[in-house]
């Protein structure tokens, strides 16, 4: 198809949310692991504040470090796993997707995120288990943990 010489521009709203979203996202990154942001808690009742409120904070960003430890780990012997993995999750965040467009459907009623959340957690640990890669969760968890608790602990 000719365009005749036309060219295409994007629009100004076009260009302004793309913009939008690379900022939204550097300040999400510089939010979560700026390192101007960590310092030693004064105290256990300092710690242990910082973790609750850390947990409620990055808890997506927690639980994306662990689904990436445990892909990473099931990449070279249980790609079924790591397949259904991949899939379980995109269902499940297309249901949050659906709920936060539509605030006051009916779903929200019956399958509250929660338990959305819980089911895909089930599904994935007996399909992990079946196919014998309950080691690599135990190995993701581990690995995990660690980098978790620091950054809820040492992040202000």
């Amino acid at each position: 198809m000719a365009n005749y010489g036309a060219m295409f521009r994007p629009t100004t709203a076009a260009l302004w949310a793309v913009h939008f979203h690379v900022r939204s996202a550097q300040r999400a990154i510089s939010r979560f692991a700026g390192p101007s942001s960590f310092s030693l808690p004064a105290g256990r009742s300092s710690a242990t504040n910082r973790i609750r409120r850390n947990f409620t904070v990055f808890r997506v960003h927690y639980a994306i470090l662990l689904w990436f430890i445990l892909l990473s780990t099931l990449f070279h012997s249980h790609r079924a796993s790591m397949l259904f993995l991949m899939a379980a999750s995109k269902i499940a965040l297309s249901y949050a997707v659906l709920l936060r467009i539509f605030p006051t459907s009916l779903l929200r009623r019956f399958l509250d995120r929660h338990l959305v959340a819980v089911i895909f957690l089930t599904i994935v640990v007996v399909d992990l288990s079946l196919d014998g890669a309950i080691r690599n969760l135990f190995l993701s968890l581990i690995v995990a943990t660690p980098f978790v608790l620091a950054h809820a602990v040492f992040r202000s």
